[in-house]
């Protein structure tokens, strides 16, 4: 299968094929401040990413159409 990969510090989540292929991307647009020795750090980091399939209870009758998230869920190259 595929697998789901988490690059926290650049807040970026993404899935990739066994062929190493990326099927999809996301890049966390939110930044916030991050402790720092020195100026203040604006940063977009997560920490961990779940996969849920869409039959999870949580997401039983919710819209899952991603054409509706088109300027977020981009593929960034």
């Amino acid at each position: 299968g595929n697998t789901l990969i988490c690059e926290g510090a650049p807040g970026r989540i993404f899935e990739v094929t066994p062929e190493k292929a990326i099927v999809w991307e996301y890049i966390n647009p939110y930044f916030g401040d991050a402790p720092s020795q020195g100026p203040a750090n604006s940063v977009n980091g997560v920490f961990r990413a779940h996969r849920y399939g869409p039959d999870h209870p949580g997401l039983q009758g919710k819209e899952l159409d991603p054409s509706r998230y088109g300027t977020v869920n981009q593929l960034y190259t």
